[in-house]
């Protein structure tokens, strides 16, 4: 009997950790980030946010551990939609302190259709909301993801994730790279395909 009781604690543990993975992290804000990060997190933004609109609709900022930062942006502007995706020529976090925010990047820009980045917007709010605390440490060598988005009567608000196993995560994940794929291409790849795709993670994550 308490054999079995051990194994049903465990099993609990389990599905608990599994759940707590399965969303995404609260951002952590400016006045929670260690030392190190205040410098790396303001270059990458003051490199990467360059002139683009506040408000966004979505904007994932990808950290690697050993290639460029890059940067995925869906914004409005003068009643037109436009996706971005930016990426360091250097890797931002190897490059000197003094002389980091003079890294340049490659811009890719193309106008995306306003309707499909409003099912993306709604997506990733959900998915943002739905975000939590998570125990533990993140790993040392993985890529980190940030998502954010502007929503009226909330502002700006933000998850994160570091190399997600989860299929939820792993599905935001595959979202934000089709869009890179979409600007470096010129081009809205496999649109009908990937609409089924950001309603299937809605569902997931609309279910507690």
């Amino acid at each position: 009997m308490k054999k079995l009781t051990i194994i049903f604690v465990f099993i609990g543990l389990f599905l608990n950790l599994n759940g707590q993975t399965d969303n995404l992290q609260i951002e952590k804000g400016v006045f929670s980030i260690y030392p190190f990060q205040d410098s790396y997190y303001s270059t990458v933004k003051k490199v990467l946010f360059d002139s683009l609109s506040v408000n966004t609709g979505l904007r994932v900022v990808v950290l690697p551990s050993f290639s460029p930062e890059y940067l995925i942006s869906l914004d409005t502007k003068n009643g037109k939609t436009f996706l971005t995706y930016r990426i360091a020529k250097e890797q931002i976090y190897q490059f000197p302190t003094t002389k980091n925010d003079q890294v340049k990047y490659n811009n890719y820009k193309i106008e995306f259709d306003p309707s499909l980045a409003k099912k993306i917007h709604e997506l990733f709010f959900l998915a943002i909301s739905k975000a939590r605390f998570k125990s533990g440490l993140d790993g040392v060598d993985g890529t980190s993801y940030i998502f954010i988005t502007y929503e009226p009567g909330y502002g700006l608000i933000a998850g994160q994730t570091w190399s997600p196993r989860s299929e939820k995560l792993l599905g935001l994940v595959v979202i934000a790279e089709w869009l890179n794929d979409c600007a470096r291409n010129g081009d809205v790849l496999n649109k009908d395909k990937m609409l089924l795709k950001i309603d299937d993670l809605i569902a997931k994550f609309n279910t507690i």
